[in-house]
């Protein structure tokens, strides 16, 4: 995630600005971008999420996560702090700072509906998921193609970032297709947040508080919630943020 601070307002960046600072070959190389700008008196900060189409883009929740360490790093946060995202105000806490390593617990937005359908769950956990629990080989899973088809399925309107997910070590394993990269990323915020609860949902979990730790290809995660039937709320995304290097880029 490419994070840059624009609290003065000094960044007026365009779609094909973004698509080439996230360009691999000859950009910083990153699934999206994030400006962190001034958000009010209510927050203390505000993001803008761009995917690496340069389109706007729903909720991440990773470059949530990724934004708050971030803040931190230039001495606008400390422990605790509160977002303003495109999809409402988010609270969040550094659990743990070690070196450039954060561990960040995110506060998701509750979960109210889920549908059920033959083949998954869909749900929208700041973005819209569609979760599938498959028995193949989830390494050898071709999830570009069988992504491609499940985010551009007529049954959702706007597409949808689809989720492949099986049982592992403790847990589960999750690899995700992100619409607007339209490709496999290492891993999902909202995914892992959409597949924990799924998971809740077809295994029947009792009501109140749980945890689920999940394995994706970026890393790990835990997912907290508590379950009311097919309601969900405290829900709190977990997992480490590493600041891997900072510069000016000239390719402009």
């Amino acid at each position: 995630m490419i994070l840059i601070d624009n609290r003065l307002n000094n960044y007026r960046l365009t779609k094909e600005n973004i698509i080439t600072l996230c360009n691999r070959r000859i950009g910083v190389g990153a699934d999206g971008l994030i400006l962190l700008e001034e958000g009010g008196p209510e927050v203390d900060f505000e993001i803008k999420y761009f995917n690496s189409d340069g389109n706007e883009g729903s909720f991440c929740g990773n470059g949530t996560r990724c934004a708050v360490a971030f803040a931190h790093f230039i001495d606008i946060v400390f422990e605790t702090c509160d977002i303003r995202a495109c999809d409402g105000v988010h609270s969040a806490i550094i659990l743990n700072h070690t070196g450039k390593q954060y561990t960040i617990a995110l506060e998701m937005n509750d979960v109210a509906e889920i549908v059920k359908y033959p083949d998954g769950y869909f749900l929208d956990t700041g973005s819209p998921h569609f979760v599938t629990f498959i028995k193949d080989d989830i390494f050898e899973f071709d999830v570009l193609r069988e992504g491609n088809i499940m985010r551009n399925d007529p049954r959702f309107s706007d597409g949808c970032n689809a989720n492949f997910v099986t049982r592992y070590k403790e847990g589960l394993y999750a690899r995700t297709y992100e619409r607007g990269v339209e490709d496999e990323t290492l891993s999902c915020g909202t995914g892992v947040t959409a597949t924990a609860l799924a998971w809740a949902i077809e295994n029947n979990y009792a009501n109140g508080k749980h945890t689920i730790d999940l394995t994706t290809q970026g890393g790990a995660f835990q997912v907290e919630f508590m379950k009311n039937n097919a309601c969900f709320s405290d829900v709190k995304l977990i997992g480490v943020a590493e600041h891997v290097f900072e510069g000016e880029f000239f390719g402009m």
